[in-house]
């Protein structure tokens, strides 16, 4: 080695010391800080699960995730245990407010919108109506006297449908999948305004059904 390597060295050893022992430091810092320091905890579903299924504890984990990672709107373990799904999550899957039945079903509509179940007449419209499609609910007319019907009339106009019970293919009838009361029954949840809601809980007509038409969005 050159002499005034040597001697630089030597006038610099204390500098190069502490630099050294900074960088050990530091190393050790890092490998001693827990993973949990660097990862978010995020509830997920512990295996594939159908639209309307009721979610327990045992559906349920947490997973720790990367934080640029977490979507929007996670919820904890206590907000999403009894919660019902408005569609299917594989497993893995985080749990948020938008995947729940509810308020959060409508995460995303305009203000003032409410999540309306409907007993479809036709169970065979549910095969070609999916969620996110837009659609007129129509309302039969009531019977006059002779038993004659009057004439149908639309009740809603271009209204995004948020599920349908078509969406539980493949859930075991009880298992937990929504609604519970009649595992047969061809049901779609549509958004609709506050005022639509009230009027379609009372003009169902006199076979409580609705008839769907799909129709492009509406302006």
């Amino acid at each position: 080695m050159p002499r005034r390597l040597t001697r630089l060295l030597r006038r610099r050893r204390r500098l190069v010391v502490t630099l050294l022992l900074s960088a050990a430091a530091g190393v050790l810092v890092d490998g001693l800080t827990p993973a949990s320091a660097l990862t978010v905890p995020v509830i997920v579903v512990t295996r594939d699960l159908p639209a309307g299924a009721v979610l327990t504890s045992g559906d349920l984990t947490r997973a720790d995730w990367p934080p640029g990672t977490v979507p929007d709107g996670t919820v904890t373990a206590d907000v999403a245990t009894g919660g019902r799904l408005g569609a299917p999550l594989r497993r893995g899957s985080p749990v948020t407010d938008a995947a729940l039945l509810g308020p959060g079903l409508l995460t995303g509509a305009p203000a003032g919108r409410s999540a309306v179940p409907l007993r479809v007449a036709d169970p065979a419209v549910l095969r070609v109506v999916r969620s996110g499609d837009f659609v007129d609910v129509i309302v039969p007319g009531s019977e006059d006297p002779a038993g004659t019907p009057g004439p149908a009339r639309t009740v809603a106009r271009s209204v995004t449908v948020l599920w349908t019970s078509t969406s539980r293919a493949g859930a075991a009838p009880g298992s937990g999948a929504w609604p519970t009361a009649n595992d047969d029954a061809p049901l779609a949840v549509v958004a609709v305004p506050r005022t639509t809601a009230a009027e379609l809980a009372g003009t169902t007509g006199g076979t409580g059904t609705v008839a769907l038409v799909l129709v492009p969005p509406g302006p």
